[in-house]
């Protein structure tokens, strides 16, 4: 819950710039690298049933395509697209997962 809370707070104190497009290359590789920092830490520190693993993993895996696409690792996922694909993932992972206080990211 502390990596999955971390990045949501990181990812939200940006999102006003980023949907305003005033984010730059610099920003978004600082953001990015502090999602992979936190996906590390999930991963190592996981202590879930399988099952409720393998659901946490998909949501990893679009975090991480994400993460990648904010960096400009993917030609084919603009810097922007990326930051609100993670956004989209935080919002499946409230979906799915019991984490209280949790709140879904406005995609406006």
């Amino acid at each position: 819950r502390l990596g999955m809370s971390k990045i949501r707070d990181a990812l939200e104190a940006q999102l006003p710039s980023i949907r305003g497009g005033s984010t730059g290359e610099q920003d978004f590789n600082r953001l990015a690298a502090s999602i992979n920092a936190d996906v590390a830490y999930m991963v190592q520190n996981c202590k879930l049933d399988k099952q409720t693993d393998a659901m946490l993993h998909l949501v990893i895996a679009d975090i991480l395509v994400g993460a990648d696409a904010m960096q400009g690792k993917d030609k084919q996922i603009g810097r922007r697209e990326g930051a609100l694909k993670v956004a989209g993932a935080l919002n499946e992972y409230g979906r799915y997962f019991d984490h209280p206080g949790w709140s879904m990211l406005s995609l406006e």
